[in-house]
Parts: structure tokens; sequence; C-alpha cells
């Protein structure tokens, strides 16, 4: 039913309208009806929502080895890893971020293991069509925004409101790349917010940095401190992976 109904909504719209359409048709039902059936599991436990055009796996795995090593239960679904405490697996459903079914009950079964913390690798075509309806994150971390996904996004401007659905009332702090001039817009919203970069203008960058093949090596300067950081992956990009 579900399927014919897709069908013959295709054949009379047009693709644009559909796209329009199809979130409030289709999507926004099945992930209220999702959570309502999973009893609202995301009020539950800590989500942290990863963002942004490039980067997402990396820096959302990076975030469960850090919280893991601090002795913390978690969980990650991302475009390479469905992962609850010790259980892992490669992600094979062929989606960034699950559907909205998928989703509530991966969330119920983190809790019911013990995970303190869920990351999300949180994809712009998931926010415009209201899977992740009914997850409030508590840490939204945005990696960057390049223009992407333009043949579903009408314009860069609504690619960049889609991402900004993530943030709600119980959004503690929005992390952002502070040397990327197109999350601008985000540093004027009403959260508390945090950066990091390659230069002092924000909250935490990276100086002295080597990068070679064997990976990165650079200074952490934070609240006037510095640390001296190394990781096995080689790339600037990384860079700001880690940082983030």
């Amino acid at each position: 039913m579900k399927h014919l109904f897709r069908k013959i909504a295709k054949k009379f719209l047009s693709p644009r309208l559909y796209n329009d359409l199809a979130p409030y048709l289709f999507h926004l039902p099945k992930a209220v009806i999702a959570s309502f059936v999973y009893g609202f599991p995301a009020g539950k436990t800590r989500i942290i929502g990863v963002a942004g055009t490039k980067g997402k796996s990396t820096t959302t795995y990076l975030i469960s080895q850090l919280l893991e090593s601090l002795g913390f239960e978690t969980a990650v679904l991302s475009t390479t890893t469905i992962k609850i405490g010790k259980n892992e697996k490669l992600n094979n459903l062929k989606m960034t971020t699950s559907d909205a079914v998928f989703l509530q009950k991966f969330i119920k079964q983190a809790i019911e293991s013990g995970c303190g913390f869920v990351i999300l690798e949180t994809s712009s075509h998931a926010l415009k069509q209201f899977r992740t309806w009914g997850l409030s994150f508590e840490l939204v971390v945005l990696t960057n925004m390049m223009p992407d996904h333009q043949e579903y996004h009408k314009s860069v401007e609504e690619y960049s409101l889609s991402h900004k659905k993530m943030i709600g009332p119980k959004t503690k702090t929005l992390v952002l790349n502070g040397d990327d001039p197109s999350l601008e817009s985000f540093k004027k919203m009403d959260v508390k917010q945090t950066s990091f970069g390659l230069n002092s203008g924000v909250t935490l960058y990276a100086k002295d940095y080597e990068i070679n093949q064997n990976g990165l090596n650079f200074k952490l300067v934070f609240s006037g401190k510095e640390e001296f950081f190394s990781a096995p992956l080689p790339g600037k990009f990384n860079l700001y992976n880690v940082l983030a």
C-alpha cells in the first residue's frame, strides 16, 4: 500500500513538487508513529548529532572513541558503522541516517544495552524528511558546510536551513568549524557555542601542526593551555575531524 501510494503520487506530481510534499505525506507520519511505538526512547539518553558536508563518519567515530576512553558506553549510527556498546558491524543499510523506524528501534536498543550516549551521523536528507523527528540533540557538531545535494535541496540556503532543524530548546551546545565562512549564519543562533579550527580566533585550535603519511602531530590550545597531540590519521581534513 505504501509503495502504491508513492507510485500514484509520483505519477501525478512533478518531481520537484513530490520532493517538497513527500516529507509531509510519508516521512513525518512514519516518524511520529515510530516514536510512539518505541516509547519515545530519544528522551531517555544523550544524543550527539554530527552533521555537515564532509567528515561526518570519521568525526562520529572519534567522538565515540573519546567518550569510551572516559568510561562511557556509546552507540553509533553512521554511514559506515552500526554500533551498540561492544557490538559493531558495517552499515549495510545504504543510508547515512536510517529511516525513522530503524532509528527509533536502534536508540531503544542502545538504552537497553546501557549506552549513555548515542552518536548519530545526521544527513541533510534525513533532516528534510523528518526522519529525526522526536529526537532532541543535546550536542550538535557541524564539521563544515559546502554546496551539496543540490539535486534535492532547492538552494544552498535550504541546505543550510535543513541543518538548523537539529538545534532545539534542549540543545546545550553547538560546535562549529570556526574556519568555515559558510557557517556564519549558525553563529547568530541563540544557543551556547564553541568552535574549533586552525586560528586563534576560535575556542579550541591546533598550531604548529605537522601532517605526513603517518598521521598528525600538533599542539592543541584551549583556555590558554597547550597540549601535544598526535593521531594516526593523515590529511589536513582529518586534523579538522580530530579537532571536532
